[in-house]
């Protein structure tokens, strides 16, 4: 056999032994949460997805009603806030509306990215002490009496900070876009007399694909988070329906719940974890396939 053959035959086996001990922890992980997580929830489909925890330690399955709820309330809230906060910034930065601070801008949002989640939730916790001491002191100075109280936990600070993850994500992405442009179709759209702020809102309709690939990516990775809601979300066991109280309560999330009941002794909250982790799984998934798909399209 010819030696240069005999050294790619060499190559391309090596290459795929690497890449399947590469994948088989991949495998087995989706594998185990998948058979775990599917036999729980076929025991009660819709009991699993609509009723409150059950109480620990007992026969009784439960549900993950109040976390599938919280967790679609945060992302909802985050995706208001970070989403045009992202776009935006990326306009702005591409754009060249200012040639000092849009580089600026980039290089802060690409930084971003390596932030620990778990520093975020600890800082919008702490800014959320600042502001209400802050508040608070001007309450005495103008005598007025009476404590402000600004609420720790609840969807509005957990939302804050999942938005603040998100933004690099979904910015990377905008920014990538609005640079792909072709130069033709910028200047025939500036030739028409537009401002910067009304071509940008044309230019905005010829990178939608990557708009909602970054959208796609964004939400994927606040939905999976969990860091950032310990000391901002905190949790919650049941549902809260009343308004407002439901923006001035702590809230849970499916994140939350799996590293609540995972790290519990019950077996039925374990039970309810892999149940969680199963259908996170399985919204991450398709919020991939369609962000990739979004990208091919493209």
């Amino acid at each position: 056999m010819d030696l240069r053959r005999l050294k790619s035959d060499l190559m391309i086996t090596g290459i795929i032994i690497i890449f399947l001990l590469g994948m088989t922890p991949l495998i087995h992980i989706f594998l185990t949460v998948a058979w775990r997580g599917i036999n729980v929830i076929a025991r009660d489909p819709l009991g699993v997805l609509f009723k409150e925890p059950p109480i620990p330690g007992s026969e009784e399955l439960g549900g993950i009603g109040p976390y599938v709820l919280g967790s679609l309330i945060l992302i909802s809230i985050a995706s208001l806030i970070g989403i045009p906060i992202s776009i935006l910034s990326a306009i702005y930065t591409v754009e060249g509306m200012s040639k000092r601070l849009g580089p600026l801008t980039s290089l802060l949002v690409r930084i971003m990215i390596e932030f620990p989640t778990i520093v975020i939730g600890l800082s919008v916790y702490g800014t959320v002490l600042l502001i209400e001491e802050f508040i608070n002191d001007l309450v005495k100075i103008f005598g007025l009496g009476g404590h402000i109280y600004i609420p720790r936990f609840s969807p509005i600070t957990g939302a804050i900070a999942l938005a603040i993850v998100m933004i690099p994500y979904v910015y990377t992405q905008s920014e990538d876009g609005f640079k792909n442009i072709p130069h033709h179709i910028r200047e025939s759209v500036y030739s028409l007399g537009f401002s910067r702020i009304r071509a940008s809102i044309v230019l905005s309709s010829y990178v939608k694909s990557a708009l909602l690939s970054g959208i796609m990516i964004g939400v994927s990775k606040i939905l999976s988070e969990t860091a950032p809601l310990l000391f901002t979300a905190f949790g919650n066991d049941h549902y809260v329906t009343r308004f407002p109280d439901v923006f001035l309560n702590p809230i849970g999330s499916m994140t939350l719940w799996i590293y609540k009941a995972g790290l519990s002794p019950y077996d039925n909250w374990i039970d309810l974890a892999w149940a969680a982790a199963f259908i996170l799984l399985m919204i991450i998934l398709v919020l991939f396939v369609i962000s990739r798909y979004i990208i091919y399209k493209r």
